[in-house]
């Protein structure tokens, strides 16, 4: 005779107790391949920007890109999200010959913002105005212009990192020498380490409440 075995309500509760600690085990597991991928994608967009950067300082003699400059009368960052022209690195990107409407709606996309930005109305990284020159209010150049050949450290010195996303403008700077306080700037958005593109094109990783000022500022030894 053939019995029909309905499961009681213990084993009901035994399984369902089972799939959730199965569940538990494997989120921490997922939640650290999902961040090992946004990091080597966020490693992957510096050392672009890094390329780019190499490729316009051959094109202006020795000179770094400067992390904002004017244009009629108008300031654009380094890393303008609003019109694809006006970004001093876009053509050696391949946006130059995007849409502005097109550039804007695939920018957190691009080499521009760190893949674990998830404020996605600011910003994903930022510049370092003392060796990335800013054009300011008043037209005074912070930091000045600078030949990469005129810096001794360019295998410690910050060019630009993940950038603070509840701070203001796309790809503004994290450090100026008004406040001389380059960590409300900065974001240690990766297991507590925040990821840098170096002035001799290489990545790193710090956390920023550990890193020497000299790696931010030329001046220091």
């Amino acid at each position: 005779m053939i019995r029909n075995h309905n499961f009681t309500l213990i084993e009901l509760l035994v399984t369902i107790a089972m799939i959730i600690c199965l569940i538990a085990m494997l989120l921490p597991a997922l939640h650290k391949a999902r961040e090992a991928a946004l990091a080597s994608n966020c490693t992957g967009k510096l050392r672009q920007l890094g390329t780019a950067s190499g490729l316009y300082q051959a094109d202006y003699d020795d000179y770094i890109v400067p992390s904002r400059t004017i244009v009629d009368g108008t300031g654009y960052n380094w890393c303008e999200n609003a019109n694809p022209q006006r970004s001093p690195l876009s053509a050696y990107l391949g946006y130059d010959k995007m849409s502005e409407g097109d550039f804007g709606r695939k920018y957190f996309q691009l080499a521009y913002n760190c893949p674990s930005n998830r404020v996605k109305a600011k910003r994903g990284y930022c510049s370092n105005v003392l060796v990335m020159p800013y054009l300011g209010h008043g037209n005074a150049y912070y930091g000045g212009y600078k030949k990469i050949s005129s810096l001794k450290r360019t295998s410690t010195l910050v060019q630009i990192g993940d950038a603070n996303e509840y701070l203001p403008s796309p790809g503004g700077p994290f450090f100026t020498e008004t406040t001389g306080n380059y960590q409300m700037g900065l974001r240690n958005r990766h297991n507590m380490k925040c990821f840098f593109l170096y002035l001799d094109m290489h990545t790193g990783k710090e956390n920023i409440y550990y890193m020497k000022i000299s790696s931010i500022d030329p001046r220091r030894e």
